[in-house]
C-alpha cells in the first residue's frame, strides 16, 4: 500500500467514524471516543469463596466484574446443570472472601463491603439462595472490618471470623457465634488476639479455628486452637497443636477424627511439617506420623470428599512427592502421597484459593488462574472426578493495556494484562485494523503481562514484559514478533535477559534500546540498560554499555541520537544522575557531563519534541531546579533545566505522555486535576506557555488509570490502561479519541477523499 493510499484510507476511517459521532447523542465529557476500537478487555477476576447448596446450585464469591460475559459483581451462582443462574444477582459492591450455605439453602456471604442483595450491609449478609438473591431484610449483624470465613453448625449457628472487632453492635475480636436471627451469642467470646482466617466445624459441634492468633479461648495458642461451640467458646484445654507460621485452611472429617490443616508454616503438632499436615481431633493434637505430603510453597485450601481423599489448593509447585501446579489430590491415609493420574495443573497466575467438592467427586476450584489443565479457565474451574477440566466458567474483570504500538501502514497493537477481546482469546496481545477493529488472525498470547512495545520502520513489533512465551516460542520478557499474519516469533532474535523488561525504542537504524531490571541480556551483562542489534539473534552492542544501578523504567530517543533514560537509579553512563539522564547513543552510552535535571523522586515517561525539550512524567515534586509536581519541560541541552514558565502541577502521578506535531502535549496517570483544571486521568496541554490544559478537549476515563497514550493515524490519539469508560462511553482498557473536537475539523474545510 503507498503513502497516498493509506493517508486516503485513514482518511475515510476518520470521517466515518467522526459522522457516527455526529449522529450520537451528546455526552456530558467531551469528545466522545471514536465507535472503534470497542473492544471489553477481560482478564482473570479472584474466586476467593465457593459453598455448594443442597439443590445442587454453586455459589461462588470473590472480586470480579462478570462471568463468562454476563454482568456479575463479585458473587455470582450456577445452576444445577452448571450453567449461570440469570437471575440470581445479590451484585456485592466490595469483595466477597467466605461463604456458606444452610441447610435450607440460604447463602451467607462475608467480605468488605458494605451494599448486597439490594441492602446496605456492612461485610456479612444472608441472602436468599434462589431468585434474585436479595438479602434478609431483618439479618443485620453488620461487621466493622471484613469478614473473611464462614462456618455453619448443625443447629443453624453462624461462626464468622476475619478482622473485625464489633460485630451486631457487640465487642467481638475476630471472631463470633450468631443466633438464626443473627443476632450476637451474648456468652460465645473466644475473642482472640490476632485475625481468624479459616474456620470448621465438626458433627460434636467443636469449632477449629486457624489464622495469625497467639492467644484464643482463654488461652496461649499459636495460630491453631479447637473451640467449645458451646458456652463461652473456651479452647480445649489439651488440643494443642501450636504451628510456627500462619494457618488459612482446615477441612474436618465429619466426626472430627481427623483434621487437616494448610498454611505457611513448617512446624506443627510437635512435627516438622511444611504447609500441610493431619491432626486428630483429639487428644493434644500431635500430627500423624506417616502422613506428610510437604508443599514447597503455601497451601491457601483443603476440602476432603466422600472417599476421604484431600484436595488441597495453594501456590505450590511440588506436594505429596510430585510436582503438582497449585492443587494436587492426595491420599487420605497412609504418607499423602498424590494421586499419580489426577492432574489439572493450574497455570497463568497466582494460586489456587478455594475448593470444594460435590458428592458425585466434581471438583470446584477458584483462584487467580488463567489456565487449568491446558485450557483457559479464569480464576473459577470445574473439574471432573477423572481430573479433566470441564466447560468453561470464566470469573472476569477489566484488563488493563500497558503498551500501544503504531505501526507504519496504520495497525494498532495493544498489550498489557488481559485474556480476552470481547469473546475471543487473546492473551494479552492484540492488533487493531486500520478501521480499529480486532485482527482476527494476529494472535502472538503472551502467557504473562506484556509491559512495553516498540514498532520498526518495516511494523515488525518488540514486545518486553514478564512472560516466557510468546508468539509460539519460548522467550524470557522479550521477543521479536512478525506485524502481520497470526505474530509468530522471530525464531532467531531471542536475547533472553534474566529480569524484567520495562521499556523499548527503536532508532532510525533498527537498534533497540532495552531498560528493565536485568543484569544479563543478548549475551552480554548489562544493569538494566542495553543496546542491541534488532536483527540477527539481538546480540547485545559490544561496547554500549552504561550500566544503571537501578530500574530502567522509560526510554526516549531525540533526532540528534541522544538517548534520554529515566527510572529509580542514582548511577549510569558512569556518572551519579538520580532517575533521569542524557545518554550517548555510541561509543559506551556515556551520561551527558553536564545535563542532570535530579529529580527528588522515579520518571515513569519521557517524550522528546522536534526542538528537543524534553517532556517528563512521574512521581516527583521538584526537577530542574523547580518545584514541579509529577510533569514538566526541561531543555534538552545544557544542564536540563525546567522551562520557568510550562507547570501544569498534577495533583497525582503522570504515567504516560504523547506530542502531537503542533506542539500539543497530552498527558495521561492517576490525576484528576492538572493544569489547575478538574481532568480525570488524561488531559490535553499546550506544549508552550504554562502548559495550559484546552477548556474544551476533556474525554474523562473512568477507572483506575490511563497507562499509555499513543497518536495514530487520521488524527487518532489511542488511549490504553485500567478504565471502563471514556469520553461518556463504555470502553474497556482501551480507545481511541479524536485529537481535535468536530467543529474544528469541519470549519477547515476538510473535504471527504
Amino acid at each position: 500500500m503507498n503513502a497516498s493510499h493509506f493517508s486516503r484510507l485513514s482518511c475515510v476511517w476518520l470521517i466515518a467514524n467522526l459522522l457516527a459521532l455526529l449522529a450520537a447523542p451528546v455526552a456530558a465529557q467531551s469528545p466522545t471516543p471514536l465507535p472503534n476500537p470497542n473492544l471489553e478487555l477481560l482478564t482473570n477476576g479472584i474466586v476467593s469463596a465457593i459453598a455448594l447448596q443442597p439443590d445442587g446450585g454453586v455459589v461462588f464469591g470473590g472480586y470480579f466484574t462478570g462471568v463468562k460475559g454476563t454482568p456479575r459483581e463479585n458473587i455470582a451462582r450456577l445452576l444445577p446443570d452448571g450453567t449461570l443462574d440469570m437471575d440470581w444477582n445479590p451484585s456485592s459492591n466490595g469483595r466477597v472472601h467466605a461463604l456458606a450455605v444452610d441447610a435450607s439453602g440460604a447463602v451467607y456471604a462475608g467480605g468488605s463491603f458494605t451494599s448486597i442483595g439490594g441492602q446496605e450491609r456492612n461485610s456479612i449478609a444472608k441472602l436468599s439462595g434462589s431468585g434474585s438473591g436479595a438479602a434478609d431484610v431483618n439479618w443485620n449483624p453488620s461487621a466493622n472490618a471484613a469478614v473473611l470465613t464462614l462456618a455453619v453448625d448443625a443447629s443453624g449457628a453462624l461462626y464468622a471470623g476475619g478482622y473485625f472487632t464489633s460485630i451486631d453492635g457487640q465487642d467481638r475480636n475476630n471472631i463470633a457465634k450468631l443466633s438464626g436471627s443473627g443476632a450476637v451469642v451474648a456468652s460465645w467470646n473466644p475473642s482472640p488476639n490476632g485475625d481468624v482466617s479459616t474456620l470448621a466445624v465438626d458433627v460434636l459441634g467443636a469449632v477449629y479455628v486457624g489464622g495469625s492468633f497467639t492467644s484464643i479461648g482463654g488461652q496461649s495458642r499459636n495460630r491453631i486452637a479447637k473451640l467449645s461451640g458451646s458456652g463461652n467458646g473456651a479452647a480445649n484445654a489439651s488440643w494443642n497443636p501450636s504451628a510456627n507460621g500462619y494457618v488459612s485452611a482446615l477441612a474436618v472429617i465429619g466426626n472430627g477424627a481427623f483434621v487437616y490443616v494448610g498454611g505457611s508454616f513448617t512446624s506443627i503438632g510437635g512435627q516438622s511439617r511444611n504447609r500441610i499436615a493431619k491432626l486428630p481431633g483429639s487428644g493434644t493434637g500431635m500430627a500423624d506420623a506417616s502422613w506428610n505430603p510437604s508443599a514447597n510453597y503455601p497451601v491457601r485450601t483443603l476440602a476432603i470428599d466422600a472417599n476421604g481423599a484431600v484436595y488441597a489448593g495453594g501456590d505450590f509447585t511440588s506436594i505429596g512427592g510430585q510436582s503438582r501446579s497449585r492443587i494436587v489430590k492426595l491420599l487420605g491415609a497412609g504418607s499423602g502421597a498424590a494421586y499419580a493420574n489426577w492432574n489439572p495443573s493450574v497455570n497463568g497466575g497466582v494460586s489456587v484459593e478455594t475448593l470444594s467438592v460435590d458428592a458425585g467427586g466434581v471438583v470446584y476450584a477458584g483462584g487467580q488462574f488463567t489456565n487449568i489443565d491446558g485450557q483457559t479457565r479464569l480464576s473459577f474451574a470445574k473439574i471432573t472426578p477423572a481430573g479433566s477440566s470441564d466447560a468453561a466458567i470464566d470469573a472476569e474483570a477489566a484488563g488493563c493495556v500497558y503498551a500501544i504500538g503504531i505501526q507504519p501502514g496504520g495497525g494498532v497493537i495493544v498489550a498489557g494484562q488481559f485474556q480476552k477481546a470481547n469473546s475471543e482469546p487473546r492473551a494479552n496481545l492484540l492488533r487493531l485494523n486500520v478501521d480499529g477493529t480486532l485482527d482476527q488472525d494476529w494472535n502472538p498470547s503472551a502467557n504473562n503481562h506484556v509491559r512495553t512495545l516498540a514498532v520498526d520502520a518495516s511494523g515488525a513489533i518488540y514486545a518486553g514484559g514478564w512472560f516466557t512465551s510468546i508468539g509460539g516460542q519460548t522467550r524470557n520478557r522479550i521477543a521479536k514478533l512478525s506485524g502481520s499474519g497470526n505474530g509468530t516469533a522471530d525464531a532467531s532474535w531471542n536475547p533472553s535477559p534474566n529480569g524484567d523488561v520495562s521499556a523499548l525504542a527503536v532508532d532510525a537504524s533498527g537498534a533497540v534500546y532495552v531498560g528493565g531490571y536485568f543484569s544479563t541480556i543478548g549475551g552480554q551483562s548489562r544493569n538494566h540498560i542495553a543496546k542491541l542489534s534488532g536483527s540477527g539473534s539481538g546480540v547485545a552492542d559490544a561496547t554500549w554499555n552504561p550500566s544503571a544501578n537501578d530500574y530502567v523504567y522509560t526510554v526516549a530517543l531525540d533526532t540528534s541520537g541522544a538517548i534520554y533514560v529515566g527510572g529509580s537509579f542514582s548511577s549510569i553512563g558512569g556518572r551519579s544522575r538520580s532517575r533521569i539522564a542524557k545518554l550517548s547513543g555510541s561509543d559506551i552510552g556515556s551520561a551527558d557531563a553536564n545535563w542532570d535535571p535530579s529529580p527528588n523522586r522515579e520518571v515513569l515517561t519521557l517524550a522528546v519534541d522536534a526542538s528537543g525539550a524534553v517532556y517528563v512524567g512521574g512521581y516527583f515534586s521538584s526537577i530542574g531546579g523547580q518545584s514541579r509536581d509529577h510533569i514538566a519541560k526541561l531543555s534538552g541541552s545544557g544542564g536540563g533545566a525546567a522551562d520557568a514558565t510550562w507547570n501544569p502541577s498534577a495533583n497525582n502521578y503522570v504515567y504516560t505522555l504523547a506530542l502531537d506535531t503542533s506542539g500539543v502535549v497530552y498527558a495521561g496517570g492517576l490525576f484528576t486535576s492538572i493544569g489547575s483544571e478538574s481532568r480525570n486521568r488524561i488531559a490535553k496541554l499546550s506544549g508552550s506557555g504554562a502548559g495550559a490544559v484546552d477548556a474544551s478537549w476533556n474525554p474523562s476515563a473512568n477507572g483506575r488509570f490511563v497507562n499509555k497514550l499513543a497518536a495514530g493515524a487520521g488524527g487518532a490519539l489511542y488511549a490504553g490502561g485500567d478504565f471502563t469508560s471514556i469520553g461518556g462511553q463504555r470502553r474497556y482498557g482501551i480507545a481511541a479519541v479524536p485529537q481535535v473536537e468536530l467543529d474544528l475539523i469541519f470549519s477547515n474545510n476538510f473535504e471527504l477523499p
